[in-house]
């Protein structure tokens, strides 16, 4: 297969990031040649025949890199599939109520980009490390009770790589 992909993506403390490269190397796996690269290095994306973008979320909030990505490229990526994901420790338990909550942090993007229509959507959890956090991120999550640990379910992220290939 001749196809190119972009995997772009946005990230605070490289958990996106992590997820990302194992997106690409299931969609490689496919025979597509896969670059990834953070969306605020990305300038072109005319040479793609599909792009996924994932961006995680803090606050509720797309990181505002992705947003700045989809408004620059937003007429090319309009012509050519385009994918999402996004981490969240919102899906740190996938059920309808997070998934339905999630499914909120993209209604920015929907709204602002209205020319791109993602052919897939993946909604994954996140990690959560309150030594990674400045002070003020620590005492929030400490208010919220918000649950420290590792809640990326790889199976969950590799099952939606694979039907985003057989979609690309």
């Amino acid at each position: 297969m001749d196809k190119k992909i972009l995997v772009a993506y946005a990230t605070y403390y490289g958990t996106t990031r992590e997820v990302a490269e194992a997106v690409a190397k299931t969609i490689n796996t496919h025979g597509y040649d896969v670059d990834v690269i953070s969306a605020c290095e990305v300038h072109d994306v005319s040479h793609y025949d599909a792009v996924i973008i994932g961006s995680a979320i803090r606050g509720g909030k797309i990181h505002t890199d992705v947003l700045h990505f989809l408004e620059d490229h937003e007429a090319e990526l309009s012509l050519v599939p385009v994918a999402y994901f996004v981490c969240c420790m919102t899906m740190h338990d996938d059920n309808p109520d997070s998934r339905y909550m999630a499914e909120g942090y993209l209604a920015e993007v929907f709204n602002k980009i209205s020319k791109v229509k993602p052919v897939s959507i993946g909604y994954f959890g996140g990690v959560l490390e309150l030594k990674r956090l400045d002070w003020l991120a620590r005492l929030v999550v400490k208010a919220l009770r918000a649950p420290e640990g590792d809640y990326r379910n790889w199976d969950a992220i590799i099952h939606w790589s694979e039907e985003v290939a057989e979609t690309m």
